[in-house]
């Protein structure tokens, strides 16, 4: 009776890390850096870390430094990295949960074991925005459009990916570089995960 439960304790181990590394492959990526710092929106980093503080406003305000609103979320990550640069020495990354028209809220954070790839994040949903997934993929096409003027801009983009499976049922994920701040547009890369190789 012992052995039977040892044996299916050792199976349930297995198959839950089976099923953690099925998930964390399909779900991790590569971060863009602006100043050196990695930039997770959407995303937590894969290796662990320490919070140094945190940041807020449109553009950043931190211990009254008021940075104008920039042109596009790259000049966005931008200002927000600069700023936290220097603001927080050992910054080695920034974490955004959302953005919300100028109540921004970013957490400044240091990785712990300094050898860990400080770049690699995990994504509970496959919208990659700035970051590029590390499972090989297809490229079925792209869909483009206005993003308007958002509240939240995670809501945003979760009906941008709605309609991009709508448009492309074989969809898994979409990859977004950039977001037009005074026009008000993106363009979404439309993607779906190769298929591993069988064999002969």
């Amino acid at each position: 009776m012992m052995k039977t439960k040892v044996l299916y304790a050792i199976l349930f181990i297995l198959s839950t890390s089976y099923a953690i590394a099925q998930g964390s492959e399909k779900d991790t990526a590569i971060v863009n850096s602006y100043n050196y710092i990695s930039v997770f929106y959407n995303c937590v980093p894969l290796h662990s870390y320490k919070t140094l503080g945190t940041g807020r406003g449109f553009g950043i305000s931190l211990e009254g430094l008021i940075i104008t609103a920039p042109k596009n979320l790259d000049g966005l990550y931008e200002l927000y990295t600069a700023a936290a640069k220097g603001h927080y020495r050992n910054c080695t990354g920034i974490i955004f949960k959302d953005f919300h028209l100028g109540r921004d809220v970013f957490e400044a954070i240091q990785t712990i074991h300094p050898d860990s790839k400080e770049d690699t994040a995990i994504f509970s949903t496959p919208i990659f925005v700035s970051a590029k997934p590390i499972r090989a993929y297809d490229i079925l096409g792209s869909i483009n459009g206005n993003i308007g003027f958002f509240k939240s801009l995670n809501s945003t983009l979760r009906h941008k990916f709605q309609k991009a499976k709508k448009r492309y049922p074989a969809c898994d994920g979409i990859i977004i570089d950039n977001i037009d701040f005074i026009f008000g547009t993106y363009n979404a890369v439309v993607i779906r995960w190769k298929k591993p190789d069988k064999g002969i």
